[in-house]
C-alpha cells in the first residue's frame, strides 16, 4: 500500500513528539498544533491522523480538542501495553501507566512484603509528634537505604507532616572522617547547613560508622533534640544509614540511642516475586531511557532473578544497564534483545536447574509486560474462589463443585506458601507462632487434623488483611458484599465446621487483638472444613469438676498425657465457691462440645452430683455423671471414651473397676545397734567393742556389732539393724550414719557424739559414770593393746618418735586428736607390715606418687628406724592412706573449731 509522503512525515513528527511527551506541551498533539508545525491544512492533518488511528499506529484521547500520540512510542514512554485506540481523556490514557498511581513508599518494590515491617517503622518515624523520630537504617550496599530515606520525605509531604518545599539532603559521612570541625559547621550552620538546605525535610547521613567519636556524639545529641531551641527552629527528620550489622560494635552507640532501627534485607533475602518485579522494572527504565522496546529471553530473565549480586539492587541495575548497552550496539532494528550470552558468567551460573527448552527463543516484551505486585498471588487465589461463587449464583455449578473449588484454592495457596518460604515477613512468622498453639488446641478439641500448614496459611491470610498490598486492598473493598455472601453460604454447609471455625477465630482475635475480616474468616472456615474428616471426628468428651485450685486440671492433664490424646477438659472449683458459680463455665464447655454424641462428667463429691439438673437436657447428646473423681477413674472412663465404648456399658464397668481397696502393712521394728569398725579387721573391731562395753556398767538394749568397713558397706547390716552410730579407727562413710572416731573418744573430744547415742538409754548419773569409765579404759595404751598383737609400750614409743620426726620434717604441729588417731593408725600399720598383710590398693596411686613425692620421702625418712628394726619397707599405698588421714583429720578439726 502506497503511503503519501506527507502522511509519513506527519507520523514521523508525531513519533518524535511522543518520545518527548514529558517535556512537550499538550497543545502540540492536537490537530491544530500538528498542522501548524508541518504547515499543512488542518483538514489534511485530521484526515491523515484518523487514517493512522484506524491503522493502529496512533491513539487518540479526549474531545474538543482531540489529542493524538504514536501508539508504539507512548507504550515505550509508559512502559505498558495500550490495548485501545480511543480514550475519553488524556488523563485516562496516561493512567494506563502501571506506576502512575504509586505514591511514595508504594514505589519501593516489596513495600508490602519483605519491606513491610521497615516501611511501617519509617512511616511512624515521620508522623511521630511533634517532629518525628530519628531513624537508623542498616543493610548491605545497594539494598535501597537511600531510596527509602527519599520516600520518607515524599510520604511526609503527602500526609502534611513535612512542608511542601521539603527536600532530601544526603551527607556522605566518609567525607568528614578526619574533619570534626567541618562536620560541626555544616550541621549547625543555620544559613547554608544541611538542616537549612533540606527545608524541614530529611537529612540522610550515609555510612555513619565512618564518623569520628566526637562527630558521632554530636549527631546523636542532635538526633535526641539538643539544643532544644535550634531543633524547634529546624524540624528536620534525621536518617542514619550504615552497612554494619546491628550487633557490630562500630554502631553500638547509634543502636542504643536511636529509637527507630530498621534493617533492609539483601537482594537474596527478597521474595521471588519481588526479584522478578525488580528485574522487569529495571528493564522498563532502560527501555524508557532508550526510547526502545526491550525484549529479554526467559533464560536471561530467570538467571537475573536467581543471581546474587554483591551490590544487591545496585549491582542488578548495573548488570541490566550493561546488558542493554551491549544489545543496543548489536541491534538490527529499533528493538533491543537481551539474550543469555550477554550476561556475566556469575549470573549464568545462577541459572535454575530446570529451564524451559525454548528459554532462549521465547522473549519477554518488557515494554508491554505488566508489573505484578507482591500481593498478586493472594489476589489470584481469592479471585478464583469468588469466580466459582459467581458461577454458583448463576446456576452454572452446584454447591459441591463450589466447595471443591474453595478447598482447591486453599490447598494451592498453602502449597505456594510452603514452596515460597521466603515470602513470609518476620511479622507473618510471628503471627504463625501464635496461631500454631491455637490451631493445636482447636484440632485437639474437635478431633480434626489441623496441621502446621494450616497455621501458616491462616497466619499469612491474616497478615494480608493487616498489611494488604495496593491491589489486594482495592480488591477487598470492591468485592466486600460478595465475600460476605460467600461466607454465609459456606457456614451453612456444616454446623460442626462453623463451631470449630468460630472457636479458632475467637481465640485468634483474642491473641492478636484484632477482628478478622470476611476474607480471613472464609479462609479459616475453609481450612477447618478441609481438615474435617467425619470418620475421625470426635464423638465424646469427659469433663472433670473438682474442688481445689488445680485438682481437676491436674487429673485431666495426667489422664490426657497417659492416654496420649485430649479426652478430658477441666473446671477447677475453689472451696469458697458454690455450685451455681461454675454453671457458666460448664454451660460454655457443653456448648463447645455439643457436636459430640456422649459427654461424661466426673465430679469429686456429692455436692456436685446434681449439677446436671441446672443444665437440662441436650438434644442429640447423651450425658453421664460419675462421682469420686480420681486419676484412676479418669483413666478408666477416658480409655473407654477414646475407644468409642458406649457410656451405658462404660460407666458401670469403670465404677466397678475403681472400687476402693485397702491393705494394712505393719511396720517392722529394727533392733538398734552401734557398730564398731577397725582397719585392723573384725578382731580388732571386736576388741574395741569389748572396751566400750566394759565401760557401760548398766544394762542397755543396744546391740554392739563388730565388723570391717567392707562388711558394713556390703553385707546389709544397715538393713537388718537401726544403726545409731559407727565407732572405730576408720570412717566407713555410710550415708545417714554418724561416725565417732576412736581417737576423739581417747582425746575427750567425742563426748557429744557419745551422748547423742546413749542419752536415750541412760540417765544423767549413769551417763556421767559411763564417761568416767571410758576415760579409764580407753587410754591410748589400752586401745593399742586391744587392736594389735605387738608390745604396746614398745610400739607406741617407736611410733611416737616417728610421728615427732615427721612433724619436724614437715614443719607442722598436729592437733592432739590428730596425734592420737595417727598413732593408732600407724600402730596398726606396723602390725600389718610385720604380719606381711599391708594395704596394697589405693585409687590412682600413680597420681599420688607423682603429686606427693615430697611427702613420701619425708614419711620414709621418719619411719626408717621402724623399717630397720622390723626389716620391712613401707609401701606407697600405706603412705597414701596415712597422708589422707592427716589431711582429712585436719579438715575435720578445722570444721569443728569453726562450729564451736
Amino acid at each position: 500500500m502506497n503511503v503519501p509522503e506527507t502522511e509519513r512525515e506527519l507520523f514521523s513528527y508525531l513519533c518524535s513528539m511522543t518520545r518527548e511527551l514529558a517535556h512537550t506541551e499538550r497543545e502540540h498533539f492536537t490537530t491544530q498544533g500538528i498542522s501548524q508545525a508541518l504547515t499543512i491544512s488542518r483538514n489534511l492533518a485530521s484526515h491523515y491522523l484518523n487514517d493512522l488511528v484506524r491503522g493502529g499506529l496512533v491513539v487518540k484521547a479526549g474531545t474538543r480538542p482531540v489529542y493524538y500520540f504514536s501508539r508504539r512510542d507512548l507504550e515505550r514512554v509508559l512502559q505498558t501495553g495500550i490495548d485501545r485506540l480511543s480514550w475519553s481523556s488524556v488523563d485516562e490514557l496516561l493512567s494506563n501507566r502501571a506506576h502512575v498511581e504509586l505514591r511514595d513508599f508504594e514505589r519501593a518494590v516489596g513495600y508490602d512484603l519483605s519491606l513491610g515491617s521497615a516501611v511501617e517503622k519509617l512511616k511512624a518515624a515521620v508522623k511521630y509528634p511533634p517532629q518525628g523520630l530519628p531513624v537508623l537504617i542498616s543493610g548491605d550496599k545497594g539494598t535501597g537505604k537511600t531510596l527509602l530515606s527519599t520516600l520518607m520525605c515524599e510520604y511526609g509531604v503527602r500526609i502534611g507532616a513535612l512542608s511542601e518545599g521539603a527536600r532530601t539532603v544526603v551527607v556522605n559521612c566518609s567525607d568528614y572522617t578526619g574533619s570534626h570541625a567541618s562536620f560541626v559547621h555544616d550541621l549547625n550552620d543555620e544559613k547554608d547547613g544541611w538542616l537549612a538546605a533540606c527545608a524541614g525535610g530529611v537529612v540522610v547521613f550515609r555510612d555513619v560508622e565512618r564518623l569520628s567519636p566526637a562527630s558521632a556524639s554530636l549527631l546523636l545529641r542532635r538526633a535526641a533534640g539538643e539544643p532544644r531551641d535550634r531543633a524547634a527552629a529546624v524540624p528536620a527528620r534525621l536518617v542514619l544509614l550504615t552497612t554494619c550489622q546491628e550487633d557490630d560494635l562500630e554502631i553500638a552507640p547509634f543502636v542504643q540511642e536511636v529509637p527507630v532501627v530498621v534493617r533492609v534485607p539483601a537482594l537474596r533475602e527478597r521474595t521471588i516475586e519481588e526479584r522478578e518485579e525488580l528485574v522487569l522494572g529495571l528493564f522498563k527504565e532502560e527501555g524508557r531511557k532508550l526510547g526502545a522496546d526491550v525484549f529479554v529471553s526467559r533464560t536471561a530473565f530467570s538467571c537475573l532473578v536467581e543471581a546474587d549480586f554483591k551490590d544487591n539492587v545496585r549491582g542488578l541495575r548495573s548488570c541490566i544497564t550493561s546488558c542493554c548497552a551491549s544489545a543496543y550496539l548489536n541491534r538490527s532494528s529499533d528493538r533491543l534483545e537481551v539474550q543469555a550470552f550477554l550476561l556475566p558468567g556469575f549470573v549464568l551460573d545462577a541459572a535454575p536447574s530446570r529451564m524451559p527448552a525454548n528459554g532462549d527463543v521465547e522473549l519477554i516484551d518488557t515494554t508491554r509486560a505488566l508489573e505484578h505486585k507482591g500481593d498478586s498471588r493472594s489476589v489470584r487465589a481469592f479471585s478464583a474462589m469468588l469466580e466459582s461463587y459467581r458461577a454458583y449464583e448463576a446456576g452454572d455449578v452446584k454447591l459441591p463443585a463450589l466447595m471443591g473449588e474453595v478447598q482447591a484454592q486453599v490447598k494451592d495457596y498453602e502449597d505456594y506458601l510452603v514452596f515460597d518460604a521466603d515470602a513470609a515477613s518476620s511479622r507473618a512468622m510471628a503471627y504463625e507462632r501464635i496461631i500454631t498453639g491455637i490451631v493445636d488446641d482447636v484440632g485437639a478439641t474437635y478431633g480434626i487434623d489441623l496441621s502446621k500448614k494450616s497455621a501458616r496459611v491462616i497466619a499469612r491470610c491474616i497478615h494480608a488483611q493487616v498489611h494488604p498490598g495496593s491491589r489486594l486492598s482495592k480488591w477487598r473493598i470492591e468485592n466486600r458484599a460478595e465475600l460476605a455472601a460467600l461466607l454465609a453460604l459456606l457456614v451453612d454447609t456444616s454446623d460442626f465446621c462453623r463451631r470449630a471455625a468460630d472457636r479458632l477465630t475467637a481465640q485468634t482475635e483474642a491473641a492478636l487483638g484484632l477482628r478478622l475480616d470476611v476474607l480471613s474468616r472464609i479462609f479459616v472456615f475453609a481450612v477447618v472444613q478441609g481438615a474435617d474428616r467425619r470418620a475421625d471426628r470426635r464423638q465424646s468428651v469427659g469433663i472433670i469438676l473438682s474442688h481445689g485450685y488445680s485438682t481437676a486440671t491436674s487429673i485431666a492433664d495426667a489422664a490426657n498425657r497417659i492416654l496420649r490424646q485430649r479426652v478430658f477438659e477441666a473446671i477447677d472449683m475453689s472451696y469458697e465457691q458454690d455450685v451455681s458459680d461454675i454453671m457458666g463455665p460448664l454451660r460454655n464447655l457443653l456448648d463447645t462440645y455439643a457436636f459430640c454424641r456422649e459427654i461424661v462428667l466426673l465430679v469429686d463429691m456429692g455436692s456436685l452430683e446434681n449439677v446436671l439438673e441446672g443444665v437440662g437436657e441436650m438434644s442429640n447428646v447423651t450425658l453421664g455423671i460419675v462421682n469420686n473423681a480420681s486419676t484412676g477413674m479418669a483413666l478408666e472412663v477416658g480409655s473407654g471414651l477414646a475407644s468409642g465404648e458406649p457410656i451405658e456399658s462404660l460407666l458401670p464397668h469403670a465404677a466397678e473397676a475403681c472400687t476402693s481397696r485397702f491393705r494394712i502393712m505393719e511396720g517392722r521394728v529394727l533392733d538398734q545397734a552401734v557398730v564398731f569398725c577397725s582397719e585392723g579387721g573384725p578382731q580388732a573391731a571386736d576388741r574395741i567393742r569389748s572396751l566400750i562395753e566394759r565401760s557401760l556398767e548398766v544394762e542397755c538394749p543396744l546391740r554392739f556389732l563388730a565388723c570391717s568397713p567392707e562388711q558394713l558397706r556390703h553385707e546389709g547390716i544397715t538393713e537388718r539393724y537401726d544403726v545409731l552410730a559407727v565407732i572405730g579407727t576408720d570412717d566407713p562413710c555410710v550415708e545417714g550414719v554418724p561416725f565417732i572416731a576412736l581417737e576423739d573418744i581417747i582425746s575427750g573430744e567425742g563426748g557429744l557424739g557419745i551422748d547423742e547415742v546413749f542419752a536415750r538409754y541412760l540417765d544423767e548419773t549413769e551417763l556421767e559414770r559411763f564417761h568416767q569409765s571410758l576415760v579409764k579404759n580407753l587410754t591410748l595404751r589400752n586401745v593399742i593393746e586391744s587392736i594389735t598383737i605387738l608390745n604396746p609400750e614398745k610400739v607406741l614409743d617407736e611410733v611416737g618418735a616417728a610421728v615427732a620426726q615427721l612433724q619436724q620434717l614437715m614443719g607442722e604441729r598436729f592437733a592432739p586428736n590428730i596425734l592420737v588417731g595417727l598413732s593408732v593408725h600407724l600402730c596398726c600399720l606396723v602390725e600389718r607390715l610385720v604380719t606381711r598383710s599391708p594395704i596394697e590398693t589405693y585409687a590412682d596411686v600413680d597420681a599420688f606418687t607423682a603429686g606427693h613425692a615430697d611427702f613420701i620421702e619425708l614419711f620414709r625418712r621418719s619411719f626408717s628406724d621402724i623399717s630397720r628394726r622390723y626389716g620391712v619397707e613401707v609401701p606407697v599405698t600405706e603412705i597414701a592412706y596415712a597422708f589422707d588421714y592427716v589431711r582429712q583429720s585436719t579438715r575435720r578439726t578445722q570444721r569443728g573449731g569453726e562450729e564451736k
